[in-house]
């Protein structure tokens, strides 16, 4: 059974919602207004701090829109997604998600084409009730709850997503490129296409997943993206949503995120600043700000919550209660939820109700909602908060079977223990579950397409657990293999205050095990060395361990697969993830320092730790030239050189010098684009071209030196001295061979 399930990364509406009905209402109306103009996307952008209750708002509004449609007869497909820490690395994240729902959205409607097509007469009367429709009037008889557009398993979508390749006209590389390594489709077909990189480029990309989207839900009345935690979201799948709101009709986008002024957004700054005039002057586009609950929508919360009428909630209760939250929804949900499951109200003598008196048994007041939470982490058994410590490492979101494999690492679990500990692992989550400090997503085994291996649907689940680790190999045969599940911290806070609590030494420990459990997936399943997504989950753990070398070599295989495919700026914020490592020790120092790095750490460095630091800055520079940057690319080449003549391990025998040599190329490259101002002699550039060919000759390798001497020779030329150009040239001839080096200098030099 794939690990695809209802509602995943998504919350649930309530019919008692409190709070943010005219917000909600605005959303509604634009969503009614896109329904009779039948006419251009719009789109709205929630903004809000924190503990708001902003993603709450956003589910209440998804539903509301969705009940008012069914109410008038409208079709509507709404997909979401919710974007975590670390998206902005993953290129087309978001997509990944909902692309999925949207193959077999195109499947059932292709299937079934009288659902999106109505008669002339019955069009007319659609039109009717949808005028009709009164949002005030109507408010309280539409029906809230949460439904799913997620039903599919992960059989068919590869042959749903070559049949929308086909009908779009796309080339067979976009199979391989776009749906394996983009969205993370999976293709075991024999005739899948060994696809060039180089031959896509990102626009056509970007115009192919937006007229995508528009071709699975051509057949609705209106369709409802709704994002949330878009600060995190990356920069491709915002070029993909602008191309959505300005090709696509009935569209409404609606985003949720923090404070664009604090956490800036990755979306074009010209589509930001289009929408923000004249999108907003043409009224597709409009900006919700959500503030904190005033004293009166506290209080309703408080009767809301301990099934009371507002008149009997004390008013020096609602203070204290607004006073700690700050009115901040969230926040305000984890104290009444305290004060509920630990009894702490009573009737006072003004017969209203407030809080008990403290007994000293049971703390009744914070000074803080971070207090509260600590106090109720506090509560919990040692074992529970250990646990809670790995899933604050691992992230916002994680997979229950990670979770048992790092567990197993941190706690030297033994072969033989590995069933027990999976089941108090199990049993500890579940106890947070009940705490509400997270939430199951979904449940049903692994993501698997292999046929063979893959467990039956009619799958005994009454078998014990020790049955189906005897029968299955390798990670398949872990205990918690077919009751593997998704978990989700219930708000940032459970997690930030998680945090604040451990030692920084624990937290690398726990992201180096992290790291070892995800990486023995990728060997388990040979596929995912090549998921762009699981591999930059792997390096985000890895750096944060502080393991440099570690962090570089995926850093390096994944930036230069980013590169390939001219996702040359995503692989760039690798490059400086694995580099921070090293920056960010001696921060505070004022020593000197060779390539941001101080001098103290260069000294202690070692010649494996020396190569990956030299060639992140190398692909750090051919990414910025790529991109045309030649400023910062000369900058990435000499900082390279510059660490690589203060290290003193770049002395050692056992130092390949051939890793400095793109350096050199790299260098040449930016001179000739002006980057590097020069005197009139030259000097820099023979310096720079005298020093590569000698100590390319040294290396012996014919590649570098041939590389080298045609640098000579193209210098020699362009400065007039012909007759040294053409001694270069002579050189050449005697040791380039175009058949067996021209690859190994393509892969060298880029």
């Amino acid at each position: 059974v794939p690990v695809q399930g209802n509602e995943p990364r998504w919350g649930n509406a309530k019919n008692n919602f409190v709070g943010r009905s005219n917000e909600i209402k605005q959303i509604m109306h634009i969503a009614k207004k896109i329904i009779s103009e039948r006419g251009a996307s719009k789109f709205v952008f929630i903004s809000a701090t924190s503990g708001t209750g902003k993603s709450s708002m956003l589910v209440q509004a998804t539903e509301r829109v969705r009940a008012m449609m069914k109410m008038i007869k409208k079709r509507v497909i709404v997909t979401r997604n919710i974007s975590n820490e670390g998206d902005t690395r993953v290129p087309f994240s978001l997509f990944r998600v909902i692309f999925k729902d949207l193959l077999l959205r195109a499947k059932l409607d292709d299937d079934n084409p009288l659902t999106g097509r109505r008669t002339s007469r019955g069009s007319m009367s659609l039109v009717d009730s949808s005028d009709e429709f009164s949002i005030d009037d109507h408010w309280d008889q539409l029906s809230i709850k949460s439904h799913s557009t997620n039903e599919s398993t992960m059989s068919t979508e590869v042959t749903r997503f070559r049949y929308i390749c086909k009908e779009m006209n796309a080339s067979p590389e976009f199979i391989d490129i776009v749906g394996k390594k983009l969205l993370g489709l999976r293709d075991k077909s024999v005739d899948s296409v060994t696809a060039n990189a180089s031959s896509l480029n990102l626009k056509a990309i970007v115009d192919f997943m937006a007229g995508a989207f528009i071709r699975c839900t051509r057949n609705s009345d209106i369709i409802l993206l709704a994002l949330d935690d878009v600060q995190w979201m990356d920069e491709m799948s915002w070029k993909v949503v602008q191309a959505i709101f300005e090709r696509g009709k009935n569209v409404l986008i609606i985003c949720g995120s923090r404070p664009p002024s604090t956490n800036p957004l990755s979306v074009d700054s010209s589509f930001w600043a289009s929408l923000q005039r004249e999108y907003k002057d043409n009224h597709r586009f409009s900006e919700i700000d959500l503030n904190p609950f005033n004293i009166l929508d506290v209080k309703e919360m408080i009767a809301n919550s301990l099934d009371l009428k507002v008149t009997e909630v004390d008013c020096n209760f609602a203070q204290n209660v607004f006073n700690t939250s700050g009115g901040m929804p969230h926040f305000l949900s984890y104290m009444l939820d305290s004060i509920k499951r630990n009894n702490l109200t009573a009737r006072l003598e003004n017969g209203l109700v407030g809080l008990k008196s403290s007994t000293g048994k049971e703390k009744t007041e914070f000074e803080s909602v971070n207090e509260l939470l600590l106090y109720r982490l506090d509560s919990l058994d040692a074992s529970v908060r250990s646990v809670l410590h790995l899933a604050a490492v691992m992230g916002t979101e994680f997979e229950l079977l990670d979770a048992a494999l790092a567990y197993e690492g941190v706690f030297c679990v033994k072969e033989t223990e590995k069933l027990e500990a999976a089941m108090a692992l199990r049993d500890s989550l579940d106890l947070a579950v009940q705490e509400g400090i997270i939430e199951e997503l979904f449940v049903g085994g692994e993501e698997n397409n292999n046929d063979e291996e893959v467990l039956e649907e009619d799958y005994d689940h009454g078998a014990s657990l020790g049955d189906v680790y005897f029968a299955l190999t390798g990670r398949k045969s872990h205990p918690l293999y077919a009751d593997n599940r998704r978990y989700r911290f219930t708000h940032d806070s459970w997690r930030t205050s998680i945090l604040s609590c451990m030692l920084h030494e624990r937290r690398c420990d726990l992201h180096e095990h992290i790291a070892i459990a995800l990486e023995s997936y990728c060997a388990d399943e040979s596929e995912q060395e090549n998921n762009i997504e699981r591999q930059i989950r792997i390096l985000k753990h890895w750096t944060s361990s502080g393991n440099f070398v570690r962090s570089a070599n995926i850093s390096l295989k994944i930036g230069g697969q980013l590169m390939l495919l001219g996702l040359n700026s995503q692989g760039i914020m690798l490059f400086d993830d694995s580099l921070s490592i090293l920056k960010e020790q001696g921060m505070d120092s004022r020593e000197e320092s060779h390539g941001g790095i101080c001098i103290s750490i260069l000294n202690t460095i070692n010649v494996p730790e020396l190569d990956r630091l030299i060639k992140l800055n190398v692909a750090r520079g051919k990414a910025f030239s790529t991109l045309g940057m030649s400023k910062q690319s000369t900058i990435s080449y000499q900082n390279a050189l510059d660490i690589l003549n203060n290290t003193i391990c770049a002395d050692s025998e056992d130092f390949d010098r051939s890793v400095s040599f793109p350096i050199f190329s790299g260098l040449f490259v930016v001179l000739k684009m002006g980057a590097i101002e020069q005197d009139e002699e030259c000097t820099f550039e023979k310096h720079l071209i005298s020093k590569f060919v000698e100590q390319a000759r040294l290396n012996g390798d014919p590649v570098h030196y041939g590389r080298a001497l045609a640098m000579q020779g193209e210098t020699f030329g362009r400065l007039g001295n012909f007759e040294q150009a053409f001694q270069s040239l002579e050189k050449i001839k005697k040791i380039y061979n175009i058949k067996s080096h021209h690859a190994a200098i393509c892969r060298a030099y880029g």
